[in-house]
């Protein structure tokens, strides 16, 4: 089986346990609910149509997650130095990977500004921007980025599903930090500009990795 087979049938293992309609786990609604969500950011990962906004997503959970369960910080924080590095790679620097087309291809220009990104997975039923570096709105990844990053797609979404099982699912002891996570996320998400109430934006649009997580610095990461 292949790296990514693996982790798909893992992440289809923790869901079969979490949504049995015997509930062995012992869940409640909300916290099933959040596992979706997570599950859901997870498979985003490892997902030919993933968006820089679903690995902002994850950058911004884990340090939440961080604040709460200091006693895990390295082991989180080298999760979200592979998730920038994975940013970097995919909509920032393709030539890291051997691939140099041409800006009128279109494929990883930096020709477009802000404009509203659909969240295809309606996860927390908002709309996401575009920072407006990468890829123009609703162009694809150039399949050779994709097939290039694979097996790291695969082994980091791996690794996300995890640390979130062993420390948070099955001892149900930090599912707070979790739940904060998720809140964040969607606050972020539904923030409106300023400047044009009618348009929705983000933090993430300021920043498509959330750099306010630093991989040094979590701890000093101001609330949202």
């Amino acid at each position: 089986m292949s790296v990514l087979g693996a982790v798909q049938n893992f992440i289809n293992q923790v869901s079969g346990q979490v949504n049995k309609s015997d509930n062995p786990l012992g869940l409640s609604a909300g916290q099933i609910d959040e596992i979706n969500q997570i599950l859901t950011l997870i498979k985003a990962i490892i997902s030919d149509g993933i968006k820089r906004g679903d690995i902002s997503k994850m950058v911004v959970l884990m340090g939440e997650m961080a604040e709460h369960m200091p006693e895990l910080k390295p082991e989180i924080d080298e999760i979200i130095n592979d998730l920038k590095k994975l940013s970097k790679k995919l909509f920032e620097d393709p030539e890291s990977l051997g691939i140099n087309d041409s800006p009128e291809q279109g494929l990883l220009g930096m020709e477009m500004g802000l404009a509203n990104v659909e969240d295809t997975d309606g996860l927390l039923g908002s709309s996401l921007t575009s920072s407006g570096q990468g890829l123009p709105i609703g162009e694809q990844l150039d399949p050779r980025l994709l097939e290039e990053t694979e097996d790291e797609r695969s082994q980091l979404a791996e690794g996300i599903l995890n640390f979130v099982n062993d420390n948070v699912i099955l001892p149900q002891a930090n599912f707070e930090a979790l739940s904060n996570g998720l809140q964040k996320i969607e606050r972020r998400a539904g923030l409106k500009s300023v400047d044009n109430p009618s348009i929705k934006t983000d933090e993430f649009s300021k920043d498509p990795i959330a750099s306010d997580y630093y991989v040094d610095g979590n701890s000093a990461a101001p609330a949202a």
